[in-house]
Order: structure tokens, then C-alpha cells, then sequence
């Protein structure tokens, strides 16, 4: 599914990368420069989702983004900030913003982060008007054993306020699972989840956070093993001397807990004592046998967004779906079903536009993303000009039109390689 995207990026380099990799994906991006000029392009047709440098000068940041939500509440945006200062931002920077991108950030990362904006858009939007106290998230429907055993161990959890620790891949539903938990743990909702974004909290924001929190507040700390290690220790004292006035603490983490281990900042000690009642979510390749079950829930709602008749599945594209290995997890399965409405006309689904509709998926398995980590900017962009001219049958005014830049700054840069050579 296209979405529209803003990008707005001081740099050239960064810009041109950012820009070729979402247009590549199938999204619509149109670019700022400026803080200024990003209002002024957001204010003529707001987008989805708008990638926004978090260092860019000129007006005040908390100011533009509150002029962002208030002319279009329903977009979101992604913050981008050197991992070398993400600490050092001031608090106030991360208000109204849907997900923080430490630099430097690999291309599945990107496109990760606006597919989940993508899917949160949707959710939101299929979401008015429904009872949300006792609805199951789509990332738990299913009857196959690996998640009827998972919601039989939630509704265990939910009777007991001991701390819960949700693992398991990007995309697999981790944030919906907890939610829905704390909805089960609470059903009359008097209580409130308070979430904590690990990556950007410091021991100040903690403080702030734990200031505000009572004895019907649940924490809801993503990405636990991401948290700073002097804001890990703070959170750790607070809960070895029993001083967190809360109802209970739910944590996520991507991967498993072993592997948290590995790559924490922090000591596992942390980890230990929040993984009392562990939750792992399966990938959807898991369980194939759900794929038409989650498919038929969230047709109806889609095809009543997009304004379009009932359509179903046909007995071969359930089994196309079920075939395919869906690395991009919930998030890819809904955008799939989401373009197949967009696209489709009839009240059956059939394999061939299943087939269609995979193959031209940016994470489908014969086409993966490079993996950037690790490159320094200018070999990245090295890369992305290269492929771009590789893509253009070797025709450099044409891969210049597509990265937004004139054909002399390609040539030029060609020339610079080759002298270094």
C-alpha cells in the first residue's frame, strides 16, 4: 500500500538515500529542506507519515509538531537524531512523535518504521466506533496451537499483577499484546497504561514518568533492553527498594530474552526481574492456519474504510497467503490485504492478485534489503547512485531525476570515484 510520505532532511546525502529507499518501497514522498518549508508542504496536502530531522534550526520543534497534529491528528511522525546525541535531546523534542530513528539506521529500519505508521494509522481509523474493551487485536486471532496457547497463558498473566515480559519479532504484534493485556488485567478501564519509549527515556524523564504514576497506573516499557544504562540503573534501584507506586509493569523486547541479554546496556538484572511471567509472540510463518482467520477480520473493516463492497478470499489465494514466509510479520500481512482492496474489484480474492501484490512487496524474499549498518555516508550513498543508474539500464539523467539531483552532481561524483580508484 502507498503511503504518502513528507521527508524533511536538511542533508543532501541523507535525503537523496532516505528518499530513494521509501520511493523504492511503492510510498509517495515529497521533500523539505527546511522546518519552514516542511509546514508549508505539510499545510498543502499533509501526509501520512512525515519523516522529520530531529536537529534541523528554525522554528521551535515542539511548536511544529503540535502544528503538525493539529492539521492533521491522524498522521505520525518519525523523529531522526544521531545516536551520538539522541540522549542529550531535550524531552519536550519527543512529544507527538511516533517513533525515534537513531542515525545511523539501516534500510529495514526505515521502512519497518513507516509500515508500523502505516498499520497505527489504520488501526486508529478502524478503531472508531468499536468496542476496544473486549476486542481482540488482530495479531491474536487465530485458533492455531502456537496462538491459542499464547492467549491462554495471557489470560493466566492477567489475573496476576507479577511483571510480564512480551518477546518476539518486529511486527508480531508485541505493543497490541500488551495493551490487550492491561485491558484484561483492568476491564472496567479505571486504571491508565503509561508507555515509556526505552530508546529516548533518561533517568529525568523516568523521574517525570514515575512522578505522575499511581496505584492504578500500569507501565508499559517498550523495548526494555534498549533503555540507557543510567536510566536502566535508576528504574533498577526504584524497583530493588519496592518504590514503584504502580499496579504492574508489562515490558517488550525484540527477539528473546537470551538475546536481550547479549546486547542489553544494561545489567541483566533488569531484564531478570521484569521476565517474571514471559510471553513470546510467534512470526506469522508460524502459524499459516491463522493467516485466513486474521485475513477474514480485517477485510470487512478495510473494505469499509476504502468504501468498497464485501470481498473474501478465494480457497487458492488463502492458500497463496499461507505460502508465503511474511518477514514484515502483522504489519506486511494487513498493507497487502489493505492494497488488495485498493486494487481489487469483484467479492473474490483471487491467487493471481495475491501473487501480484507479494511480488511487488519491498521485503518479498527475492528482492531483501541491503544491509547499511555499518557503511559510512558516503558509501551508502555510493550505493544507492550506483543502483539507482543500474536501475535506469546505465542512463544517469534518469537515475539524477529519480534521486532528485541534477545530472552533474552524478557525473561529478563518478569522476571523484574513479580518481580515488
Amino acid at each position: 500500500m502507498t503511503t504518502p510520505i513528507l521527508l524533511i532532511e536538511s542533508a543532501d546525502s541523507l535525503r537523496m538515500v532516505y528518499r530513494d529507499i521509501l520511493e523504492r518501497a511503492g510510498n509517495s514522498v515529497r521533500c523539505a529542506t527546511t522546518l519552514t518549508e516542511g509546514l508549508s508542504t505539510y499545510h498543502d496536502d499533509p501526509p501520512c507519515v512525515v519523516v522529520l530531522d530531529g536537529l534541523l534550526e528554525g522554528p521551535d520543534h515542539t511548536a511544529t509538531l503540535r502544528d503538525f497534529q493539529a492539521s492533521s491528528p491522524g498522521s505520525k511522525i518519525l523523529m531522526t537524531v544521531p545516536q551520538t546525541v539522541l540522549q542529550q535531546r531535550p524531552e519536550s523534542l519527543t512529544d507527538d512523535v511516533f517513533d525515534i530513528l537513531a542515525k545511523p539506521f539501516d534500510e529495514l529500519r526505515l521502512l519497518t518504521a513507516v509500515a508500523d505508521a502505516h498499520t497505527e494509522i489504520l488501526r486508529a481509523r478502524l478503531a472508531k466506533g468499536s468496542d476496544t474493551t473486549s476486542r481482540i487485536p488482530i495479531s491474536l486471532i487465530g485458533t492455531s496451537p502456537a496462538i491459542t496457547s499464547l492467549r491462554e497463558r495471557l489470560e493466566a498473566f492477567a489475573q496476576s499483577s507479577a511483571p510480564v515480559m512480551i518477546t518476539g519479532e518486529n511486527g508480531a504484534g508485541k505493543a497490541d499484546c500488551a495493551r490487550h493485556l492491561h485491558r484484561r488485567r483492568d476491564p472496567s478501564q479505571s486504571g491508565t497504561l503509561q508507555e515509556i519509549a526505552c530508546r529516548i527515556a533518561t533517568p529525568d524523564t523516568l523521574v517525570a514518568d514515575l512522578a505522575n504514576a499511581t496505584l492504578e497506573t500500569s507501565l508499559l516499557l517498550h523495548e526494555i533492553d534498549h533503555l540507557p544504562a543510567q536510566a536502566a540503573q535508576y528504574l533498577l534501584e526504584r524497583i530493588r527498594a519496592d518504590d514503584l507506586n504502580v499496579r504492574a509493569i508489562i515490558s517488550t523486547l525484540e527477539g528473546s530474552v537470551l538475546d536481550a541479554l547479549t546486547r542489553a546496556e544494561q545489567s541483566s538484572e533488569l531484564i531478570h526481574r521484569l521476565n517474571a511471567l514471559p510471553l513470546n509472540l510467534p512470526r506469522l510463518a508460524q502459524r499459516q492456519s491463522d493467516l485466513y482467520e486474521i485475513a477474514e477480520a480485517a477485510l470487512p473493516e478495510l473494505c469499509a474504510v476504502e468504501k468498497r463492497g464485501s470481498m473474501r478470499l478465494s480457497d487458492e489465494a488463502a492458500k497463496q497467503l499461507a505460502a508465503y514466509d511474511w518477514p514484515g510479520n502483522i504489519p506486511q500481512l494487513i498493507n497487502t490485504l489493505h492494497q488488495i482492496v485498493v486494487l481489487h474489484n469483484g467479492p473474490s480474492i483471487t491467487a493471481q492478485i495475491v501473487c501480484e501484490v507479494l511480488e511487488d512487496s519491498p521485503l518479498a524474499p527475492d528482492s531483501p534489503a541491503p544491509d547499511l549498518t555499518g557503511k559510512t555516508l558516503a558509501d551508502i550513498e555510493r550505493t544507492v547512485i550506483e543502483q539507482a543508474i543500474r536501475q535506469h539500464d546505465g542512463s544517469v539523467p534518469k537515475a539524477a531525476k529519480s534521486l532528485g539531483v541534477s545530472p552533474s552532481t552524478l557525473y561529478r561524483k563518478r569522476e571523484n570515484w574513479e580518481a580515488d580508484a
